[in-house]
């Protein structure tokens, strides 16, 4: 089971969630693929001395500039010194293709070399601050791994090649049997527009009634006392149980895939779900009784409970998420839209995850009620 999980957050509110949705998906996936802005954090501090001077030149240009990270040089001057760098590096390939040798500025090279030096650290140590700051600095070697992967490349492209290379793994998300998606912090920004009752729901829009479809599958003590040791033991306890769970979930979605979303194929999801309920409460109760999630309980009263949840929607609408979420552009989602009709067929569903923050219930106090 591979989950996608692509969400860039904008507000502290999403930022501080992002701890507990890496947690989440490094628990339950047996593989991941992770494209957020911590998930790059993370891919900067572990493998920055890897980046080509001309891939770090492009990621300052096409990501720091349009961030709310800054250069702590003067933007002009930056560019400036880039278009002589430029210049003087056509220079230097004419010498290899032609074997002359133009005159060379030396001191542009060196201006240059010491700008990227300079905002090399200085990227360096603000992704650092980042994940210290969200808890998800210690957690910087599991990536590149067997089981959490993300695209370097797609961090350093300009925002036209990026939203096209996001954009067709998003798309071909549907025509795999293999992976789920993640919606993370991003469904929440949806749910509103939907009532959702006992697992069946409509748009609130009457002119544009959508089925919709939401279960809760397990909730799962968290906490930002978990060590990486921690983390990477639980794992390994619940990975053959979670791989079971996701092994139904996926041929149930191979099947649901190939039909049109409508109320009979909600009710077929609504009898899926009831028919892994057994299964769930098993797991729940394992999950509740285990010794490090008691731990977690017991020893730190700011722990939070997350819950797992299966949902459906529309292929459009998961598209029109990622434009609400400012990871497509609207335009990028009319394309995916007609591509979805002519390719996939319309008005069909899919399935995939999200995970919401639960409040805590207040034992004593219940207790007394």
């Amino acid at each position: 089971m591979e989950l996608l999980y692509i969400d860039y957050m904008k507000t502290q509110n999403q930022f501080d969630s992002e701890y507990y949705y890496f947690i989440i998906n490094y628990l339950i996936g047996e593989k991941i693929q992770m494209h957020s802005n911590f998930g790059f954090y993370m891919h900067v501090v572990k493998n920055i001395n890897k980046l080509s001077k001309y891939e770090l030149v492009d990621y300052l240009e096409n990501y720091m500039i349009q961030s709310t990270l800054h250069t702590p040089c003067d933007l002009k001057d930056f560019f400036a010194t880039k278009d002589m760098y430029s210049r003087t590096n056509k220079l230097v390939t004419k010498i290899l293709k032609h074997g002359k040798m133009p005159k060379i500025d030396f001191e542009i090279v060196k201006s240059f070399n010491d700008l990227i030096a300079t905002n090399k650290s200085e990227l360096l140590r603000i992704c650092n601050e980042l994940l210290e700051k969200q808890h998800l600095l210690p957690y910087v070697d599991l990536l590149d791994n067997d089981i959490l992967k993300t695209s370097f490349s797609l961090y350093n492209r300009d925002v036209t090649i990026k939203e096209k290379e996001i954009g067709e793994i998003i798309y071909n998300n549907f025509k795999r049997k293999d992976r789920l998606l993640v919606l993370g912090s991003m469904i929440g920004m949806q749910m509103d527009l939907f009532l959702v009752e006992d697992g069946i729901g409509t748009s609130k829009n009457e002119e544009d009634l959508v089925t919709v479809g939401s279960s809760c599958l397990l909730t799962i003590p968290c906490s930002k006392k978990l060590t990486k040791d921690n983390l990477i033991f639980i794992r390994k306890q619940f990975h053959a149980k979670f791989d079971s769970l996701f092994a139904k979930i996926y041929d149930f979605r191979s099947k649901f895939l190939k039909k049109e979303l409508d109320d009979d194929l909600m009710i077929e999801f609504n009898n899926f779900t009831s028919e892994i309920e057994n299964e769930l409460e098993i797991l729940q109760l394992e999950i509740d009784n285990h010794i490090y999630f008691q731990k977690i309980k017991n020893s730190d009263p700011d722990y939070v409970n997350i819950s797992i949840n299966l949902g459906v929607l529309p292929i459009d609408l998961i598209f029109m998420v990622y434009v609400t979420s400012n990871v497509i552009s609207f335009d990028k989602y009319l394309e995916l839209s007609i591509r979805e009709y002519n390719e996939i067929g319309k008005g069909m569903g899919d399935i995939y995850l999200y995970y919401e923050i639960e409040p805590k219930i207040n034992e004593e106090e219940n207790t007394e009620e």
